[in-house]
């Protein structure tokens, strides 16, 4: 939840910036860190419950990189007009499939059992940890003290 509430803002950020270097630390996030734990952590869990609303979202993931890899192309080719025109359809298509995570994911994440989110959590922590903590609690403001405490 706190990863879909950064995101927010820094997406919002990005359509009022258009900043391309920000496009590139939200765009590592979300595909090395944030899509990262949901296909390999949350989804996995869940898919006996809510498998075809996982299929769904999973393409998003799959959508949201071919933009990305669009979006980062324009930017090595110094497409900036391009790479302006194309952002909000990047940020747009995060920010939708996030809220749809929050109204097909999030409320089945209080069926799962306190061993496996337990578990869940260690296995994401390890992947924050694989993008680099600093990284992380930079993108999402939050504090280290918080982020040891889950």
């Amino acid at each position: 939840m706190v990863e879909h509430a950064a995101l927010r803002i820094r997406l919002h950020e990005l359509l009022e910036t258009q900043s391309q270097e920000l496009f590139q630390k939200a765009n590592r996030f979300v595909l090395e860190c944030h899509a990262k734990v949901e296909d390999e952590v949350f989804f996995p869990v869940l898919y006996s419950q809510i498998s075809e609303s996982l299929k769904k979202l999973e393409a998003d993931h799959k959508l949201i990189l071919t933009l990305s890899s669009s979006l980062l192309n324009f930017v090595k080719q110094g497409k900036e007009e391009l790479f302006r025109k194309r952002v909000k359809t990047y940020v747009t298509t995060v920010l939708e499939h996030n809220q749809q995570e929050e109204i097909l994911v999030f409320p089945y994440w209080k069926s799962v059992s306190n061993d496996t989110a337990k578990s869940a959590l260690e296995h994401a922590k390890r992947i924050i940890q694989a993008f680099g903590v600093d990284e992380y609690l930079e993108f999402t403001g939050m504090s280290k003290q918080f982020f040891d405490s889950l």
